[in-house]
């Protein structure tokens, strides 16, 4: 558990510094490839019967991918909302948590192993976002910024 929380910890200070040398684009592909290699990672680890080093290879690889992307895709979901930033936060996350709760439950319901849950929801998402990512073509506008009035 310390070497996954060391792994995100690294990870996450250094995305700041990977973003002065990559685009935005670049560091979600990354994230998106480090879940669908960490979806491969258990699939083999799962059926090949490795020993727990392969698992924690691949919780490694999912709290990279994490770390990497999720700075950078919340900064863009958040940014057409800049005036109600907070409340487009809370929404956020309330929708998120309310997804995986449906999901998880769907899944208890198909007697779907938590293994294989966590696969199929690694390997779905990443290759449906990496379809988006390079099917929807980058906009063209400039974002809108807020104006700040200071009173003298």
């Amino acid at each position: 558990m310390a070497m996954t929380a060391l792994v995100s910890m690294v990870t996450s200070f250094s995305a700041p510094l990977a973003l002065t040398f990559f685009r935005e684009r670049t560091l979600i592909i990354t994230s998106q490839s480090l879940f669908a290699i960490a979806a491969a990672t258990l699939v083999l680890v799962s059926t090949y019967d490795v020993n727990a080093v392969g698992y924690f290879i691949s919780f490694g690889l999912i709290c990279a991918a994490f770390s990497i992307g999720f700075g950078v895709t919340m900064s863009q979901a958040l940014s057409p909302y800049s005036r109600r930033a907070g409340v487009a936060s809370s929404i956020l996350g309330v929708s998120q948590v309310c997804t995986s709760a449906f999901y998880i439950w769907l899944m208890g319901i198909l007697g779907v192993s938590a293994l294989y849950v966590l696969i199929a929801i690694l390997a779905l998402t990443s290759i449906v976002c990496l379809a988006l990512i390079s099917w929807i073509p980058k906009s063209t506008s400039s974002p809108q910024y807020e104006e700040s009035h200071y009173s003298t």
